[in-house]
């Protein structure tokens, strides 16, 4: 199923045939997106598997409800997650966009579409966790969240502020 995107992109949901480029994009994003709080032998240790992540909202995660990909020109050059929660509602677990393709609008066409899956299931809001000193919290304060709560984010035994937000969904992503 292919959903409504702008002409530049499409976004789609992840098969198992992405799941190699969808993790090299997530990588290659994450480290992008944290060079200034992490050093890159801590992010590529995370990245191989011979270091950590903690993070203390992990634990509200029930499943995941499936991860979309933002395509452009048969590439995958973002991705965003969803994950059900133990109180019921539905986290944006990750949204990911390559360096390089920043400023188009894909990773507002991708909160826009996984935001509607959610309504879809019934949630009024995502709940979002980001690092807080990065460039994540001004998007999403520009897409309406608001942060509701603090907490540590721990790389590789690096510790890091992070926020909790809540985006609204019926009154800021379009539909509702």
């Amino acid at each position: 199923m292919v959903l409504a995107s702008p002409p530049d992109f499409r976004i789609r949901r992840s098969t198992a045939r992405d799941t190699r480029e969808e993790w090299t994009v997530l990588m290659r994003s994450w480290a992008a997106a944290y060079a200034h709080l992490f050093d890159a032998e801590r992010i590529r240790r995370v990245w191989t598997g011979k270091g950590t992540c903690e993070m203390a909202w992990s634990a509200e995660r029930v499943r995941p409800l499936g991860s979309w990909l933002a395509c452009r020109h048969g590439r995958i050059v973002a991705s965003a997650g969803l994950h059900l929660r133990r109180d019921g509602g539905i986290e944006l677990s990750h949204l990911y966009v390559l360096p390089e393709h920043h400023g188009r609008g894909i990773g507002a066409g991708l909160l826009s579409v996984v935001g509607d899956l959610a309504r879809a299931r019934g949630a009024r809001e995502l709940c979002i966790w980001v690092l807080e000193r990065t460039a994540a919290v001004a998007f999403y304060r520009r897409h309406g969240a608001l942060a509701v709560g603090r907490a540590t984010f721990v790389v590789d035994g690096q510790p890091e502020p992070a926020l909790a937000l809540r985006l609204r969904l019926a009154s800021t992503l379009g539909a509702g």
